[in-house]
């Protein structure tokens, strides 16, 4: 009588090799993330010459050293490698402050203003980039989304924090939204205006909006 196989017959898959992939596909996914990177990082460059509107996928494509179907593989339009660079950036300075975010009780006015250098620091690495998500913000709606979306988490943000600080009141749901605004166009301004006034000193402007931010939020 036949019986059917045994424990030690059954072959039990290593823990190495259960969900492993496949090398060839790990190469394909290694491959894709260096076209991508070099889009972002072509579309990069390029902006510290070229007006977004008139950027081409063309010269992305020739700077990125790929092909116009790996592009698109990737990315619709130049708008969402914008959009991508706008999300990714604006989560590295949302990472800075986090600290500040996080945080309880009364709003440091120190420590607001070293993040607030830091965050004109990090847009002024960036210029090209925040010049075009402001020229790309009016006029293409995945811009428009992705830094709506940053703007939206510092605003969840802020609004948590000022409730581990003190009780909320009606008027905050004006005054959160507007301090980030106010911030933004300061750093717009300083960033990207030449002759702007707010540009002299990064310093001075930190304080200013730290100065700023402390008083309105504190009364509120």
């Amino acid at each position: 009588m036949e019986t059917g196989p045994t424990l030690a017959d059954m072959s039990v898959p290593s823990a190495a090799s259960v969900g492993a992939i496949p090398a060839r596909t790990r190469g394909r996914r290694r491959r894709s993330l260096q076209s991508r990177l070099a889009i972002c990082e072509a579309v990069r460059e390029l902006l510290q010459v070229r007006r977004l509107d008139d950027l081409t996928v063309n010269e992305i494509v020739e700077r990125a050293e790929i092909s116009r179907p790996t592009f698109y593989s990737h990315f619709e339009t130049k708008y969402s490698v914008v959009a991508d660079l706008v999300a990714e950036m604006g989560q590295t300075i949302h990472g800075h402050w986090a600290p500040i975010f996080a945080g309880e009780g009364p709003l440091s006015e120190t420590e607001l203003r070293e993040v607030s250098a830091l965050t004109l620091q990090a847009w002024r690495a960036q210029g090209a980039l925040f010049g075009a998500t402001i020229e790309g913000w009016h006029s293409d709606q995945e811009i428009h989304d992705a830094w709506n979306e940053v703007l939206e988490a510092f605003r969840v943000a802020l609004a948590g924090r000022l409730a581990r600080w003190r009780p909320l009141t009606p008027r905050d749901a004006m005054v959160v939204p507007a301090m980030i605004a106010f911030f933004e166009r300061c750093v717009y301004l300083a960033v990207s205006v030449p002759d702007s006034p707010l540009g002299t000193s990064d310093d001075e402007l930190a304080q200013m909006l730290a100065s700023v931010w402390v008083r309105t939020l504190q009364e509120a």
